[in-house]
């Protein structure tokens, strides 16, 4: 009985040891980085010198997390040529309302320091964020 359970241990720790090398490996390489109000404006938004994509989503939104993996795809597919942030909404209430945010999720390609390029409400499929992205790479 005793080394049965050795045994399950171990593979129970080898069992989550891969998981994270290899499962987790997606969340090392994911370039979606949360991003508040403060540290948009006064640090990301002056110093631009590529487009941004801002997700705006909530934590209690199913659809948000269905198109969480969309865009940790898409931050390493543009690795290097477009910045990808998550805003939670429900942190930076003042900045939503400003920006007259209706519903999560919502995203905008930012490409200036003067405005956006895209904004969509609702899960977007990859393939409009794409044509989006091309399009401010190309402007």
């Amino acid at each position: 009985g005793l080394y049965v359970m050795i045994i399950i241990n171990n593979m129970k720790q080898i069992f989550l040891t891969l998981v994270f090398l290899f499962g987790g490996f997606n969340l090392i390489h994911a370039k979606v980085y949360e991003v508040d109000e403060q540290t948009f404006k006064d640090e990301i938004l002056p110093n631009l010198t590529r487009p941004v994509v801002l997700d705006f989503y909530a934590t209690w939104c199913a659809p948000c997390r269905m198109y969480s993996p969309i865009l940790e795809r898409l931050s390493e597919e543009y690795e290097g040529s477009v910045d990808f942030y998550k805003v939670n909404v429900d942190e930076n209430t003042e900045w939503c309302e400003e920006l007259e945010i209706k519903s999560v999720p919502t995203t905008f390609i930012v490409y200036t320091s003067i405005g956006d390029y895209l904004r969509k409400e609702g899960v977007v499929n990859a393939n409009t964020l794409k044509k989006g992205i091309k399009r401010v790479l190309n402007l």
